[in-house]
């Protein structure tokens, strides 16, 4: 049986995240405890599809035996597969969507047999799985998307090790399952391997990779891979050499990259609790922009996975904040989100200003803003009582940390332009939540 494990933060490990970092040992942790969230989503998901009696209650059942037989043989890729992003968010939607009326046909239970299937790919083991088809495409977790010539229907899948790759059969029709490359029938999710780092998956496929689909972008064309890559892999030398702390917890935590469309200006980037381990973003525009994003979303990733095992703020509270970074105002927990997230980019552009052959002027301008705006956040947080008592002393311990900060020396024209374009953020806000 696949069962769920109960977790815990010791205080000491809470006051180390608290100051902004917590590094690979918390990352670590709070990585188990979405994996436990997901066994524990999975198991309700096939209760809940017995108990309403669900038409692929029987495919869903032997799928979770699936996954429990290969467990004893393959652990790693059983935990591979449900660690992977995009699975936590199918989990959590089709649990959701068990016994609604016109459910999402990608969100049916029975689709629980891809998950065995990539495991076993994973693990160079055969495997023959029953479920249904709803189009002409079944995408694999992880992997990419079969593209099939054949109506909807129940079928049986089979993949056996083959030698380019898992081979994979349906219905008569076999499939080379290949990793990076594009195969007759297959679209393959591609990777960036960082050097002596991880191996990141760009899934512009899976239909659960983003959970705002206004936002995603389509397949990126392949001559796009190229830029994507060479931006990925500099942000990570960058992070690696200059701010290893933070790529310690990057490499941890963080395995996919899901393109989202460009704002008018500058870089779009997010995270998800749906998807713990995915950062979203734009077209990543230079190395430096791109480093300070994922310094800015793995503390997003931390926060929300933190808030799932310790409880940071009053639910139900309805009160809103100004945030030096948002144009609208703020509920007690996105402040949170945002004071946490900018003691990140506080961070790191205070480490950035030391490094050589940098734009020292705006790692100077962009230190002394955000250092201010956080200072600023920890005020107002604690002045109001949506925070738990945990809560107030996870932000006494970041406004002490960024308080230590302040007094440090920063050249007159970058503490100017931080103040001008704070003064221009606040003055803006007000004109803009003025009430009518």
């Amino acid at each position: 049986m696949i069962t769920p494990t109960l977790h815990r933060v010791p205080g000491e490990m809470l006051a180390e995240l608290a100051t902004g970092g917590g590094g690979e040992p918390a990352v670590a942790l709070l990585r188990r405890v979405q994996r436990s969230k997901h066994r524990a989503v999975l198991l309700s998901l096939v209760r809940e599809t017995i108990a309403a009696d669900h038409p692929h209650a029987r495919l869903a059942t032997h799928a979770y035996q699936a996954l429990a037989d290969l467990e004893t043989r393959a652990p790693a890729s059983v935990n591979r597969v449900l660690a992977y992003p995009a699975v936590g968010s199918w989990l959590w939607q089709s649990l959701k969507s068990v016994g609604a009326q016109a459910a999402a046909p990608g969100l049916d239970p029975g689709l629980l047999g891809t998950l065995p299937i990539v495991a076993a790919i994973d693990a160079g083991l055969s495997h023959e799985q029953r479920l249904p088809l709803f189009a002409d495409s079944l995408t694999l977790p992880s992997l990419g998307r079969l593209r099939l010539p054949r109506p909807p229907g129940e079928v049986t899948v089979a993949t056996r090790p083959g030698p380019g790759g898992a081979l994979l059969t349906i219905d008569g029709l076999t499939s080379t399952v290949t990793q990076e490359t594009d195969s007759p029938h297959w679209d393959a999710l591609r990777r960036v391997p960082l050097p002596g780092g991880p191996v990141l998956t760009i899934d512009d496929l899976d239909p659960c990779r983003w959970p705002d689909v206004t936002t995603r972008c389509p397949r990126l064309d392949m001559a796009d891979h190229p830029h994507w890559s060479s931006r990925l892999t500099e942000a990570w030398s960058l992070l690696r050499t200059g701010h290893p702390a933070t790529a310690a917890e990057v490499a941890a935590a963080i395995s996919v990259v899901t393109p989202i469309e460009a704002p008018g200006k500058g870089l779009n980037s997010a995270t998800a609790r749906e998807v713990f381990g995915t950062i979203a973003m734009s077209e990543p525009p230079d190395a430096v922009t791109t480093a300070s994003t994922l310094a800015h979303e793995i503390q997003h990733a931390k926060l929300t996975a933190l808030q799932e095992v310790v409880q940071l703020t009053e639910p139900g509270h309805t009160t809103r904040y100004y945030a030096p970074w948002r144009k609208d105002p703020r509920p007690v927990y996105g402040l949170l989100q945002g004071v946490y997230a900018y003691l990140g980019v506080t961070a790191f552009w205070r480490r950035q200003r030391r490094l050589p052959d940098h734009d020292q002027g705006r790692a100077h301008s962009e230190f002394a803003r955000w250092r201010q705006a956080v200072h600023d956040g920890t005020a107002s947080l604690l002045a109001g009582d949506g925070l738990t008592p945990e809560g107030r002393d996870f932000v006494g311990v970041i406004r002490d940390t960024v308080a230590a900060w302040l007094p440090e020396p920063v050249p007159d024209r970058a503490l100017t332009q931080a103040r001008a374009a704070a003064t221009r953020h606040r003055s803006e806000w007000i004109r803009r939540n003025r009430p009518r």
